[in-house]
Order: C-alpha cells, then sequence, then structure tokens
C-alpha cells in the first residue's frame, strides 16, 4: 500500500509519569504528554 507521506511528531519517551492533565483557556481538562524531550519526526503508519 503507498504512503500517503503524513509525517507526525512520534515519542519515544512515553511512560506513565510523562502524562499529565492540563488545564485548556476553556477551562476544561485535556490529558496530554507533559515531557517531549525524546521525539522523531516519523511516517503516520
Amino acid at each position: 500500500m503507498p504512503s500517503p507521506g503524513l509525517r507526525v511528531q512520534a515519542c519515544c519517551d512515553c511512560y506513565l509519569m510523562n502524562l499529565g492533565g492540563l488545564a485548556t483557556p476553556e477551562r476544561s481538562g485535556i490529558c496530554d504528554m507533559n515531557d517531549l524531550d525524546e521525539t522523531l519526526p516519523a511516517p503516520f503508519e
């Protein structure tokens, strides 16, 4: 299957302590990664 050519910033350092709750400007909470010190541009697939 041909690749669509989409690139993402993949996190290679993903473990539980790197996830956390953050607040948005609209005052709602989200869960997101809070430590992106080891990332790599990678194919979407």
